[in-house]
């Protein structure tokens, strides 16, 4: 127990179904606060992914080189008898 807020810390093996009924149960307020929080973290995680992605593109290689080559592979990728 936190001596200065009263406040109990409890650890909890739940699995995720559970979960999913636990966030079903909260009102219209709190399930926004739960959604929210979890697209922030989506957010973070995807934005820390372009980072390590750009990381790794050679800084003499242009954003329109690089959206030039996608096209291409797009293109290839149609055209391929897999695709259709």
């Amino acid at each position: 127990m936190d001596k200065n807020t009263g406040q109990v810390t409890l650890q909890l093996s739940i699995g995720f179904e559970q979960v999913l009924s636990l966030v079903d149960q909260l009102g219209p307020a709190e399930r926004l606060l739960v959604y929210r929080h979890l697209d922030q973290n989506w957010a973070e995680q995807f934005e820390a992914l372009l980072d390590r992605i750009q990381a790794r593109v050679p800084s003499e290689i242009s954003e329109a080189e690089v959206l030039h080559d996608v096209a291409e592979a797009v293109r290839e990728v149609r055209a391929s008898s897999t695709w259709a």
